[in-house]
């Protein structure tokens, strides 16, 4: 396992993964790593949904890009456009990070466990790729989800804030440069 700034430096957004599929016990480390995140008045106001289930990953996927390809936003919409663009990248696993609605919190709180499970899984060797396409979903031009939405079994008072990917890497993308001038030093 690397140390904590090893893995902070090492890990990358990834985009493209084996066909291999990782293991339960992984997955539940991983899974374990979000869940210990620091949270709001300790409320832990997420709900995780791991699917490794191909067919429905597919569904999905589909889902968000037909939803990406009506957005007005031209960015987003020019993306869907991509031949072969897949907003889940391939990936074998992905873990549904909802949080509480009408929470103040629950978004900041569900981003520091998504980067528990991205830094956990990049000390098993496993890859991952917070997609926030998926919240494409929810815009009034996706149409009606419902459908989707209840086999994805998100909770009732819950809202998925981002759609997770991971797998075993295919690439090692190069990291890209920080601007370390935005800091401000005060005392």
């Amino acid at each position: 396992m690397p140390d904590i700034m090893e893995a902070i430096e090492g890990r990358r957004s990834i985009r493209k993964y084996k066909d291999q599929q990782i293991s339960r016990e992984a997955l539940d480390a991983i899974l374990r790593a979000g869940m210990l995140a620091p949270s709001a008045s300790n409320k832990q106001p997420w709900h995780f949904i791991a699917i490794q289930d191909q067919a429905l990953i597919a569904e999905l996927n589909d889902a968000i890009l037909r939803a990406m390809g009506k957005n007005s936003n031209a960015y987003v919409s020019a993306m869907a456009a991509r031949e072969r663009y897949a907003p889940l990248f391939h990936a074998p696993t992905v873990i549904l990070v909802c949080g509480v609605e009408n929470s103040s919190w629950s978004h900041c709180d569900c981003a520091l466990a998504a980067q528990n499970m991205a830094l956990a899984a990049y000390g098993m060797g496993i890859g991952s790729c917070m997609v926030g396409f998926a919240l494409n979903l929810y815009g009034d031009h996706a149409g009606d989800q419902s459908a989707l939405l209840a086999k994805l079994r998100i909770p009732q008072g819950y809202r998925m804030h981002y759609a997770f990917c991971f797998g075993y890497p295919d690439e090692t993308p190069p990291a890209r440069p920080r601007d370390y001038d935005k800091v401000t030093y005060i005392g």
